[in-house]
């Protein structure tokens, strides 16, 4: 079987080379990358031309997403009257919709992988090997706790990776991927991201996924000799911080924006084992040291995540990293961009093997 990996191309083309290279170097799978080219705003004219070549140069399929086929993203026009969409959310929500039943039809009897463009393979894996037994392969979401963290209002799915079998899943034609916006489209009283309305269909449906966990490393700094105090986020549900002591491996003072329970467990996390906090403290410090720590120059903040397949029986090791560039939207210097992507670039490119956690 052919897998097809579907990616948004818009304000960085400069990730479509590294993120093929990535593919071709690490993938197990035979793969076809089918790139969708969104710069539609103004301005983008130029973009549009760099990434179509890109695409010819690469040899790979180039999907034109054009400009308002959808008519609405959240109940409003996904741009405004100078041609810009409204928000990253937006950016994210409408190339999306525009492209989401389309890659159903394509793969009806296959697999297909919609993930962002700034996400880069670092290890040798067979995505169809990993989760093909299952209906799927996504991140986790959650907004609203109640019962104390045992559960929460609205429950959901990152569109950052996933990986989608259509013939195992009903209905999949009717997710709908659009954000809030405004108070009458919230969820369950909740503000959700561009995927939350997937709650509405989960509240239906069961759907067996290989849960995937996204750890970011937002920024990190030395408050003793090789004593780091380390802050990050977990799939985007929630932050944590903790102290870890490189040279004897002790990690302590571990706090997390979530209720803990007295056996240790996170409350949000049901599906995963008691000892789960343990698990993911041991995570961050081996991230730490397989990637992070003792490099000449590093980005700060370093805000990069990996990710991780949770319960998978072939490899737990991060077989991802994030750039994590916010849709291009967050504004950054020119010498951090630079900096971050040639971290990103050696990161990929470089002959690494990822241990074990």
């Amino acid at each position: 079987m052919k897998l097809r990996l579907y990616t948004i191309a818009d304000k960085r083309p400069d990730f479509l080379r590294l993120q093929f290279e990535s593919l071709e170097k690490y993938l197990l799978d035979d793969f076809e990358l089918i790139v969708i080219n969104n710069a539609v705003e103004r301005g983008s004219r130029e973009r549009h031309r760099e990434i179509s070549s890109l695409c010819k140069v690469l040899g790979v399929r180039e999907v034109r997403i054009g400009r308002f086929p959808v008519r609405s993203v959240a109940g409003l026009p996904p741009m405004t009257l100078t041609r810009e969409y409204r928000n990253p959310s937006f950016a994210a929500a409408y190339p999306l919709k525009r492209i989401w039943k389309r890659m159903i039809s394509e793969n009806r009897d296959g697999a297909f992988v919609f993930f962002d463009s700034d996400m880069f393979l670092i290890r040798k894996i067979s995505i169809l090997a990993e989760f093909g037994d299952g209906d799927a392969a996504l991140i986790p979401q959650f907004r609203g706790l109640k019962n104390g963290g045992r559960d929460a209002k609205v429950h959901y799915f990152s569109p950052a990776f996933g990986l989608y079998f259509p013939a195992k899943i009903p209905k999949l034609r009717s997710w709908l991927w659009d954000p809030s916006f405004s108070r009458r489209t919230y969820i369950n009283g909740e503000v959700v991201d561009v995927g939350g309305r997937v709650h509405h269909w989960l509240r239906k449906n069961s759907l067996k996924n290989f849960c995937l966990a996204e750890t970011e490393i937002y920024d990190f700094e030395e408050i003793d000799k090789e004593v780091f105090r380390i802050r990050g986020h977990h799939n985007g549900n929630f932050g944590f911080e903790l102290t870890y002591h490189q040279e004897s491996g002790a990690i302590g003072d571990f706090k997390a924006d979530v209720p803990v329970s007295e056996s240790g467990k996170l409350f949000v996390l049901p599906h995963l084992d008691e000892n789960y906090p343990e698990v993911l403290q041991k995570r961050i410090a081996s991230l730490f040291d397989r990637f992070i720590s003792g490099r000449d120059i590093y980005p700060q903040p370093l805000r990069l995540a990996f990710l991780h397949p949770e319960n998978s029986v072939i490899d737990v090791s991060p077989f991802i990293v994030h750039h994590k560039a916010g849709s291009g939207y967050l504004g950054e210097p020119e010498t951090y961009l630079a900096e971050k992507m040639g971290f990103v670039e050696r990161m990929v490119l470089g002959n690494l093997t990822c241990p074990l956690f």
